[in-house]
């Protein structure tokens, strides 16, 4: 798939913020989504690390434990430590400065996250789980979805799949999204919307490549392929 201006690197806090136009001199896109945040997809907590409540000890409580573990401000990274939050959650890992550093696994009531961090921060690749059965693979920046990844969620009606590049929690640049009934698109997102140009296949398996504007269905490329006035919806 092709990017248009506003999936290109150089655009993306512009785009983000709404100050992009679109190609056709239209409105701006809105603001940005949550990445959970898709058409056909129930209201649900944000997948991002942000809804992982208190992740990052406060100052008192990271003194609190490198008192009692046993690690001090001048400690080389690479020693793996045990360490229990006021939260409840746990880490198991490694440690650098009193912070979380390298490889390791949080755990708490609301999942768990297993791979590499930086300055207390997931950064890197790792794999974040929830207990709402939602699961996301691939690539981390100071907390974020930034990179590839892949995210699962788990509705009453079926699994929705993403799998593409993030930026800051959201869908950003080329990916593809699979409904539980077959429904798929694939091509260009933008702050956590589709817009550019995609692929649609609907529930019968007719394809058809279009464009999209802040999420939603502007006019197919080519008309070749019948499909009927539902998919301009996305549903």
């Amino acid at each position: 798939m092709g990017n248009n201006a506003c999936c290109t690197a150089n655009h993306t806090d512009r785009c983000c913020k709404g100050a992009m136009d679109r190609p056709d001199g239209g409105a701006p896109v809105s603001k940005p989504l949550p990445s959970c945040e898709v058409m056909g997809v129930e209201p649900s907590p944000p997948p991002g690390i942000g809804s992982m409540v208190d992740i990052g000890p406060d100052s008192n409580q990271k003194e609190e434990n490198a008192n009692n573990q046993g690690f001090g401000g001048d400690e080389a990274a690479g020693k793996t430590e045990l360490v229990s939050y006021k939260d409840g959650s746990t880490y198991t890992g490694q440690m650098a400065n009193g912070m979380r550093h390298g490889s390791g696994v949080r755990k708490s009531a609301n999942g768990e996250y297993e791979g590499q961090w930086e300055a207390d921060l997931q950064h890197g690749k790792g794999t974040q789980k929830w207990s709402d059965g939602r699961k996301y693979e691939g690539q981390f920046e100071s907390g974020k979805f930034s990179g590839e990844g892949r995210m699962i969620w788990s509705t009453q009606k079926g699994l929705l799949v993403y799998e593409g590049q993030y930026k800051d929690d959201l869908k950003h640049g080329n990916g593809k999204f699979v409904w539980a009934d077959g429904r798929t698109y694939e091509g260009e997102w933008c702050c956590g919307k589709r817009h550019g140009r995609g692929q649609y296949i609907n529930a019968r398996n007719e394809q058809k490549v279009g464009y999209w504007l802040d999420d939603k269905f502007d006019r197919w490329e080519a008309d070749t392929t019948n499909m009927n006035g539902s998919a301009k919806s996305g549903n």
